[in-house]
């Protein structure tokens, strides 16, 4: 896979660990274990179900390939939620995730 120049727009770019520059992990703090992003990401495949450039649905799919790896054991990620704006109920037993 060819790395992006600078003059590459964001349509033109795909989600890939090719492009990260930095090492990136996670703290272990229970229950998610430490984990290391980039080599997580390596093994991350694009869903067939979405085009080469529909981030959207990549990011989803990553965040849901991370949560289902870096959580010990994997049920307690089913206690959790996020909630972007505040104008959608949720489940009063879950709980949202750490800050950090």
């Amino acid at each position: 896979m060819e790395l992006p120049t600078s003059s590459d727009t964001v349509e033109e770019s795909t989600l890939s660990h090719l492009h990260l520059t930095y090492r990136w992990a996670i703290e272990e703090a229970p229950p998610f274990k430490q984990t290391d992003l980039n080599a997580l990401m390596a093994c991350w495949r694009m869903p067939a179900r979405a085009g080469k450039h529909d981030h959207i649905t990549h990011c989803v799919d990553f965040a849901r390939f991370f949560f289902a790896r870096a959580t010990d054991p994997v049920e307690e990620i089913t206690k959790y939620t996020v909630r972007i704006s505040g104008k959608h109920a949720k489940d009063a037993t879950k709980i949202d995730l750490p800050p950090e």
